[in-house]
């Protein structure tokens, strides 16, 4: 997930008919922020419902939650589309980078995105093996498991080369996307300007339905992608769009497609190929609502997207996404298997939930920012002279 420089950390929205560059990296950010935030409280309610309530938000709806405390904290484990954000993301920045200017030499490019997300990946992937294995469980460490993990090429074979670090499945999908990127940028090249639109969905949709006959959810991640590459190819359009969604009905729509799925079917429920289920109907319908936000957010960001905090959040997002999960394990160790422990299981409910949430994010935020300047910054800051060059 690329970042620029920003210059504005926060500036007033300018309007989008003069929205400035800074302005919407902000928006950007602000976007990036959102997923994260997203991502996080799915993964902490994965761990409080299973550690404290005794359930399994893989295999469990609203409907089958026996209290209002469980489904109160099962529904954020729904908010998967954290991710997805992070996929139109990606298609707009990159597929906008290779449909709108002059394309990158292939080799420039694959080693610009390896430098971008390998050095920080590996050192979490290293301390994720580490942390496994101080709590009592090993991992196969064959050339084959390290290759594959290390490479991000295990989503071929994931259950021959499970991944260490298990939030590392979608980057497995944003490097796959990279590595086809040229691909799909050449094959619309070859299409006059006034059809590339209808030759990108075309396109996406034969993806989907290729990906379809694997099950599971991978027919959908086509999808997410090309709504950022179709923000790209409608710039002009889509800035239009943003000044005329309004945030309220648009993040409404979103929370009600969660509510619905969590109603419907669990997140692990099983999905075998040519099957039509709920996820199906959630994806298309992201597409739109998701998308519809992914707009207002990039072009037309209101002042609570834009502010200091969300911005800064958003730029070390990548470093947050990479760590959280290994810091939650942390601190619901730390929770449930020391002194502390009888503590923890008095509180209140609301208090105890409370205490890990905050906990679990200003933990996640102060390692994130450690990785971000060590691992990161170096990136940007070779990026930013090669750009002056």
């Amino acid at each position: 997930m690329p970042h620029a420089k920003l210059v504005l950390m926060n500036s007033p929205y300018v309007g989008a008919g003069s929205l400035a560059t800074q302005t919407r990296l902000s928006g950007i950010d602000a976007l990036r922020a959102v997923a994260v935030l997203l991502t996080f409280a799915m993964h902490y309610s994965w761990f409080y419902s299973a550690t404290y309530l005794a359930i399994d938000p893989e295999h469990t709806t609203l409907v089958t939650a026996k209290t209002l405390e469980q489904a109160v904290a099962m529904l954020p484990y729904f908010s998967l589309y954290g991710v997805y954000l992070f996929f139109m993301i990606s298609g707009y920045l990159i597929g906008g980078r290779w449909l709108r200017e002059e394309s990158p030499p292939i080799l420039d490019y694959i080693r610009d995105r390896a430098w971008r997300i390998f050095p920080a990946f590996w050192v979490a992937l290293l301390a994720a093996w580490a942390l496994t294995h101080a709590r009592g469980v090993s991992l196969d460490a064959s050339v084959a498991h390290v290759l594959f993990n290390a490479s991000l090429l295990n989503w071929f074979a994931p259950e021959a080369h499970p991944p260490w670090l298990i939030v590392s499945w979608s980057l497995q999908v944003e490097w796959l996307f990279y590595l086809s990127m040229p691909i799909v940028a050449w094959l619309l090249r070859r299409v006059p300007r006034t059809a590339r639109v209808w030759a990108l969905w075309i396109l996406t949709a034969i993806l989907c339905v290729m990906l379809k006959s694997l099950g599971e959810r991978h027919f959908a991640y086509p999808a997410f992608f090309a709504v950022g590459i179709f923000v790209a190819l409608k710039e002009v359009d889509a800035r239009h769009w943003a000044a005329h969604i309004r945030m309220f009905p648009v993040i409404t729509a979103v929370l009600v497609l969660q509510v619905m799925y969590a109603f419907a079917e669990p997140i692990g429920a099983s999905k075998p190929p040519w099957s039509m289920g709920f996820f199906d109907g959630f994806s298309l319908l992201f597409v739109l609502a998701g998308g519809a936000f992914f707009v207002k957010l990039t072009f037309d960001p209101p002042r609570w997207a834009v502010n200091r905090s969300m911005v800064a959040l958003g730029r070390i997002s990548y470093s947050f996404y990479l760590w959280h999960l290994l810091v939650l394990i942390a601190i619901f160790d730390l929770a449930n298997k020391t002194s502390v422990t009888s503590w923890v299981v008095a509180l209140p409910s609301w208090l105890r939930g409370l205490l890990l949430f905050s906990l679990g994010l200003g933990a996640s935020v102060m390692v994130a920012t450690a990785s971000y300047r060590v691992f990161e910054m170096p990136y940007f800051k070779a990026h930013a002279r090669r750009r002056q060059r």
